[in-house]
C-alpha cells in the first residue's frame, strides 16, 4: 500500500542486477578518500567496475629492467575514471565537485611519484623550463615574465615545477588541473588553437576547484578566464568539461556555435555590417571561420564580434 498521492513502486525484477552503481560524486570523493596508494587506487577501480592494476602495473613488483610503456600509470588511471563520466545530466555543482576532487586525488599522486618540484627563485623555475623546452634560460625567463606565470608543468616528463611564493596552493591546483585534462597538460586544445586559450580554460576550472576544496584563490590570465567564463555560459559546463577535462577538443562547441550562427544568419546580416561581421556560407565555413577566430586569441582584439556570437540562443 501507499499514501495517498504516491505512486506504488513496481516490483523489482529478481532476476535483474540490483546492485546501484556510484554516481561521479561519489566516485571522486571515493578516490580521495582512499589516497592513491596501491590498494587504495586498486580499491576505487573495484568501486567503479573497472579492472584493478595488474601485476606489471604495480610498482613494486614491475622489474626495474624492463622499460615502462607509461611512467604514470597511476595518473593514467585517473584520467580515464573522469574520462568516462557522462557530465551532460549532472548538475553544475557535481560536475565542479567531481572535478575538484579529481585534482586532489592528482596532486596527491604527483607527490607520491615525486614529480613536484619547489624552486627557490624565478632564475631556478627558468633554467627548469629551458631545459624542458631546449630553449635558452633567457627565453624562458622571458615568457614566464610575462605570462606572470608562477609554474609549469614540463611536457616531457610531467614534472610540476612551481615558485616558491604565497600563491604556490593555488599554482598547485592550476598544474595539477594541467595533468587532468592530459599527460603533460598537452590538450588537444593548446596542440590546435594556443597557449593562452588552454591556460584560460585551464584558471577558470582552477578557480572552481580551489572554492571547492577551500585553496585561496591567485588569480591569472584574467582576459583569458573572462572569455571562458562567457563560453561557458553561452555553450553550457558539460560542454566545457568534455571539451577540456575530458579533452576532447572544441569541435562540438564549434560546431554548436556555427549551427546557431546559421540559424541566425538573417538577423545578423541585419544587425550588422557584413565587412566587419561576414557570415560565412554553410556550416563547414563557418566552423572554418569559428576555429581560425578561437586560434588566434581574437577575443582579445574583437570582442564585440564574440559576445555577439556568444549571445546567440540554440
Amino acid at each position: 500500500m501507499c499514501n495517498k498521492g504516491e505512486k506504488e513502486t513496481p516490483a523489482e525484477d529478481p532476476g535483474k542486477d540490483q546492485t546501484k552503481k556510484p554516481t561521479a560524486v561519489e566516485l571522486a570523493t571515493a578516490l580521495v578518500e582512499l589516497g592513491t596508494t596501491e590498494e587504495g587506487l586498486n580499491a576505487f577501480l573495484v568501486t567503479a567496475g573497472k579492472q584493478p592494476l595488474s601485476a606489471s602495473e604495480s610498482s613494486s613488483s614491475r622489474s626495474t629492467q624492463q622499460p615502462e610503456r607509461d611512467p604514470t600509470p597511476k595518473q593514467s588511471r585517473i584520467r580515464e575514471q573522469i574520462a568516462a563520466v557522462d557530465v551532460t545530466k549532472m548538475k553544475d555543482s557535481e560536475i565542479f565537485a567531481l572535478g575538484a576532487g579529481t585534482a586532489k586525488a592528482m596532486l596527491s599522486q604527483v607527490q607520491q611519484d615525486k614529480r613536484a618540484i619547489i624552486c627557490k627563485d624565478m632564475d631556478a623555475l627558468a633554467a627548469a623550463m629551458a631545459e624542458d623546452e631546449d630553449s635558452t634560460v633567457e627565453a624562458a625567463k622571458e615568457r614566464l615574465l610575462k605570462n606572470k606565470a608562477r609554474a609549469f608543468t614540463a611536457e616531457k616528463t610531467g614534472v610540476i615545477y612551481f615558485l616558491k611564493c604565497p600563491e604556490t596552493p593555488h599554482d598547485e591546483i592550476h598544474e595539477t588541473v594541467h595533468l587532468v585534462s592530459a599527460p603533460g597538460g598537452k590538450t588537444v586544445i593548446l596542440s590546435k588553437f594556443s597557449e593562452l586559450l588552454n591556460e584560460g580554460f585551464t584558471e577558470f576550472f582552477t578557480i572552481k576547484y580551489c572554492a571547492e576544496l577551500e585553496v585561496e584563490v591567485a588569480p591569472a590570465y584574467p582576459e583569458e578566464v573572462s572569455f571562458v567564463t562567457k563560453l561557458a555560459k553561452a555553450v553550457g559546463l558539460p560542454m566545457l568539461h568534455s571539451a577540456y577535462i575530458q579533452n576532447r577538443g572544441l569541435d562540438a562547441i564549434i560546431s554548436s556555435l556555427a549551427d546557431r550562427w546559421g540559424k541566425a544568419r538573417a538577423k545578423w546580416l541585419a544587425a550588422f555590417s557584413t565587412k566587419d561581421f561576414p557570415v560565412p556560407e554553410g556550416q563547414p565555413g563557418r566552423e572554418a571561420e569559428l576555429a581560425a577566430r578561437f586560434k588566434d586569441n581574437s577575443y582579445k582584439e574583437a570582442p564585440k564580434w564574440w559576445n555577439a556570437i556568444l549571445a546567440l540562443k540554440a
